[in-house]
Order: structure tokens, then C-alpha cells, then sequence
């Protein structure tokens, strides 16, 4: 059934970074939707009502909207928009943030017609895993040119000797009887318990808001647990006193992560000593980021950053690596690069985890769980 188009309505644009359509002008989730709705006629108190009702977003409304994992932003991003009731709304690479209850949920929402908005296009590299849309138009953009056209997979990668580019030996670590909370109102973890062994790619796994992201800071040092332990090959070790000491964390958002002013800078930034010269020098190879090597991070499209974030996340010599959804806004030859490249650094004594949603990636990366529930 086709919809009339209301050429007095804008387009909605979403992208990977989906925080930044959110207003800024209101502390809580419960403002900022209704901040969308004043397009609308009626009560904008029941329409949001009733959308946070839909979306299971009652535990909350009270939050600041920055605050939320990537897939409740996502979520809030949709949300927003649907309140607001554009003519037109574009998903750009954003829908593999959502874990699978709440992808399927939204795109049979689109299937099924039942969105106010007469025409949804979605340009995404994972839609072939998702689902057949009926109504949603995929949009296909022509390849890119110019600098970073090939930063991927390139044929020489098999040629760089993994093992001797990392000189720091690898240690296992242990969760046990983990407490963590933000507030005394909501509790991430309670008795969590895990064993990491080095040389092993494991998916951290659970819905959107479970605590995934939160576990990460913790092991990275970012966060300080409330009670429990990690060991360090079986001895007590505080990842809050030495922040990325033994885990290297690349976060979804990689703006989060990208401070230099080039990018071979922020790759590793080398005085003077040659061996980390050349692992920089094999990092940007690797990754085929020379020919941009000079250029600022900033001025690189979103995808290209990802992949700086990621290389400059691998680049430091650490026991581990944990990369969250790092193929957000990738290609499916990047996909597979990574898949290879984690194999290696594995192989080399080396630990990873991977946060994605994303399960053709996850299948093809033969890893171990960790159920966060």
C-alpha cells in the first residue's frame, strides 16, 4: 500500500552516530522525545506515553540520553523520529547496533507499513543478513575514490609476522564474583563470573543495555568495580589502578578514542625508537591507511575512522583487545579482513573480545561466548 508524501514534512537522517541527532537540550529520555512530538496534534504526554510503552523504554525515561548503550540509543534515535513524522527517514548504518530482538521488531514494524512516515531507505552493509523488506528501499552509493578507496585487505598482510610484532606475552584473567553498579538503583552485574584465556577470540553476547560495554571499561581499566575480583593469571589484579596497562579497548564510537592531528600519529606516536617505528609502520600497512598516513583522523569519513580506531587500538602492545562493533559501517572485504587479522593476533598469544550484533561476522569468527544477561 502506498502512502501519500506530505512535501511540507523534512527527511530524518540517521547515522552510525546516532547521539548526534539528539538534541543536547534536555537531560532526560522522557524530554527529549517529547521535544519530537511538537509536530503533532493531540497530547504529546500520551503519544509518548505511548511510544515508551512500545519500545520498553519505562526503566528509562529518567536518563540522560547520552547515557544509554549504543542500541538504546539507536532505539531512541527511532523512536524520536517516529514521533516527529517525517516525510521521509534514511538509516544509514546504524540498524547493526540493535540486538536481534529489536532489528527484527523495527523492521517488521517497516514491513508490515506501520510507521507514520511514507518512505524509509536504508544503506546498510549488513542488510543482506537482516531480513526482506518489502517496503524499506535499500540505497547502493557508487564506490568511493580518491585516498582511501583500498584501505582493506591488502595481499600482503599474510606477509607480516604477527608473533614478532607483539613483544608483551599474553596472561589470562579471571572475573569472579563481580558486583557493578552505576547507582544503587540499577545493578549491571551481580556474582558475575568469567575465565579469559589468552589465544582465544570470545563474542561478548546479550541484548542492547545488558552491560556488555560496561564490562569492557571495567576490564580496560575505565571503570572500578563496587566488590569481587580479576586475577591475572591467578593473581589479584586491579585494572583501575594501571587504565590499558593489560586491555586495549577500541569503543563503538571511535570520535571517543582519536586525538592526534595525523593519522600515522595516532596510530602510534613514535620517538626515536625503531621497533615501534616499524610496528607502526606495519599497523598502517596492514590495514592499508598510507596513503592517508598524513591526513588528519577528523577529516576521514566515519568508516575510515572506525578502521584508524581499531588499528590504533591493535598497534599498542597489550594482552588483550576488545573491540566494540567494530564492523559498523564497514564492507564486507573489511569484514573479512578483520576476521583474518583477529585469527593472527590469536595465533600470536594474544586475546580478543568482540562486541557485535552482527551475526554473519560472529559466525564466521568461530569465537567463544560470553552471555551477558
Amino acid at each position: 500500500m502506498e502512502k501519500d508524501i506530505d512535501d511540507t514534512k523534512p527527511m530524518v537522517y540517521l547515522s552510525e552516530q546516532v547521539e548526534y541527532q539528539f538534541s543536547g537540550l534536555f537531560s532526560t529520555v522522557e524530554e527529549e522525545l517529547l521535544l519530537h512530538s511538537v509536530n503533532q496534534s493531540g497530547s504529546h504526554e500520551v503519544l509518548v506515553k505511548n511510544i515508551i510503552g512500545k519500545y520498553d523504554f519505562g526503566k528509562l525515561v529518567e536518563i540522560n540520553p547520552y547515557q544509554l548503550s549504543g542500541g538504546q540509543k539507536v532505539r531512541l534515535a527511532l523512536m524520536s523520529a517516529i514521533l516527529f513524522e517525517p516525510n521521509s527517514l534514511l538509516l544509514d548504518s546504524c540498524l547493526e547496533q540493535l540486538d536481534e530482538y529489536w532489528r527484527e521488531f523495527f523492521l517488521n514494524e517497516i514491513e508490515q507499513n506501520k510507521l507514520p512516515i511514507a518512505e524509509v531507505f536504508i544503506s546498510d552493509n549488513r542488510l543482506d543478513e537482516y531480513a526482506d523488506l518489502a517496503d524499506a528501499k535499500r540505497v547502493v552509493f557508487p564506490a568511493a575514490s580518491g585516498a582511501y578507496s583500498h584501505p582493506f585487505l591488502p595481499p600482503d598482510i599474510q606477509n607480516i609476522d604477527f608473533k614478532n610484532l607483539f613483544s608483551k606475552i599474553g596472561s589470562n584473567l579471571e572475573i569472579r564474583s563481580l558486583d557493578f553498579s552505576y547507582n544503587k538503583r540499577s545493578r549491571v552485574f551481580e556474582n558475575f563470573n568469567v575465565q579469559l584465556n589468552c589465544g582465544e577470540i570470545y563474542h561478548m553476547k546479550g541484548r542492547n543495555g545488558a552491560g556488555k560495554s560496561t564490562l569492557a571499561k571495567i576490564l580496560s581499566g575505565v571503570l572500578k568495580i563496587n566488590s569481587g575480583e580479576i586475577l591475572k593469571d591467578g593473581k589479584p589484579y586491579n585494572p583501575y589502578k594501571y587504565p590499558g596497562e593489560e586491555v586495549g579497548y577500541c569503543f563503538q564510537n571511535p570520535d571517543e578514542q582519536l586525538f592526534e592531528r595525523i593519522v600515522e600519529e595516532e596510530i602510534l606516536r613514535v620517538k626515536g625508537n625503531s621497533i615501534l617505528d616499524s610496528r607502526r609502520d606495519q599497523i598502517l600497512q596492514a590495514f592499508g591507511l598510507e596513503k592517508i598516513k598524513g591526513f588528519h583522523p577528523g577529516d576521514m569519513p566515519f568508516v575510515i575512522r572506525k578502521r584508524i580506531s581499531i588499528a590504533s587500538t591493535l598497534a599498542k602492545d597489550r594482552s588483550w583487545y576488545i573491540f566494540d562493533e567494530p564492523t559498523l559501517g564497514q564492507d564486507d572485504k573489511f569484514t573479512t579482513f578483520l576476521i583474518e587479522l583477529f585469527r593472527k593476533v590469536t595465533e600470536a598469544g594474544k586475546g580478543i573480545i568482540v562486541i557485535s550484533h552482527s551475526s554473519n561476522f560472529i559466525y564466521k569468527l568461530k569465537s567463544k561466548n560470553i552471555n551477558i544477561t
